[in-house]
């Protein structure tokens, strides 16, 4: 009785253990050379959010600038770096080429990875509640997506100096209007995803809901950020917005004169509430 009882749990354990991710959450991003004097503190927040690694997809850094800011979770192995270099012209190409890459990781941590975050550098995603994002993500686990709203932050007319942490001196945003519909980020299971789009994944086992539990099929979810929170800083500093930015958004569009513009409805409220968990 006692040799059978100690069978079967050794049978339980090995079946567990089958069963067992590296990872119960990641994160899957694409960068540029532009991206990398920002990268360093985006890493080490969500590191410090309860991420465990970090995919990242090189388009076309130069790889002594990459080592620069990033040797220290290169060596730890924290972060693993793919070079994705495909070259674009337009918004059209670049949305495929970010697309290809998100899927290229999906793919290939489906049995490695329980839950993944696709999200962009400029993206400082965490949990107002819980502060973990894995103790977050224990109640979805009978979805196979978790999407999360997005609040935009502008330059608060700042520009960093060496050594500054963007989520110190950028701390106005836009106007927060709760059930409002707002863009999203996904937190995916990478086992039950069949393919996307940019903002939005396909399941072959259930589907995707937002913080309150309601399914969302669309790139926009009525805003709640109680649980889950982006703070994009989309335009990052003045630096970025004006020498990066801008001449970037004159290429992609005819028309882009409104930028400057949009850029102030950024700056509209002062929310630090970051700082808390940076």
């Amino acid at each position: 009785m006692k040799k059978a009882m100690i069978l079967f749990l050794l049978v339980i354990h090995k079946s567990l253990l089958l069963f067992s991710y590296q990872y119960d959450l990641a994160i899957c991003a694409i960068f540029c050379e532009d991206d990398l004097p920002y990268m360093n503190e985006w890493v080490e927040f969500h590191k410090k959010q309860g991420v465990q690694h970090i995919y990242l997809y090189n388009h076309l850094a130069n790889q002594d600038k990459i080592f620069s800011c990033l040797s220290e979770h290169l060596e730890t192995k924290f972060i693993e770096i793919k070079d994705w270099n495909y070259s674009y012209n337009t918004v059209e190409e670049w949305n495929a080429i970010q697309q290809n890459a998100y899927m290229n990781c999906i793919n290939q941590i489906k049995n490695s990875c329980h839950w993944c975050a696709i999200i962009d550098t400029d993206e400082f995603l965490f949990s107002p509640r819980y502060k973990d994002l894995k103790i977050a993500l224990k109640n979805y686990n009978d979805y196979s997506g978790v999407v999360v709203n997005w609040i935009f932050y502008g330059t608060s007319n700042y520009t960093l100096s060496p050594g500054q942490k963007l989520t110190d001196y950028l701390l106005y945003r836009e106007k927060i209007s709760l059930g409002k519909l707002q863009g999203i980020k996904s937190i995916v299971k990478p086992k039950y995803v069949s393919g996307g789009f940019i903002h939005v994944f396909y399941y072959t086992k259930s589907y995707a809901v937002n913080e309150n539990f309601l399914k969302i099929k669309g790139f926009d979810s009525p805003l709640s950020c109680e649980i889950f929170r982006i703070n994009h800083y989309w335009t990052r500093d003045m630096n970025f917005f004006f020498n990066v930015k801008i001449p970037r958004r004159f290429k992609w569009y005819k028309n882009a004169d409104n930028i400057v513009e949009s850029e102030k409805r950024l700056n509209e409220e002062f929310d630090d509430i970051i700082k808390c968990y940076n």
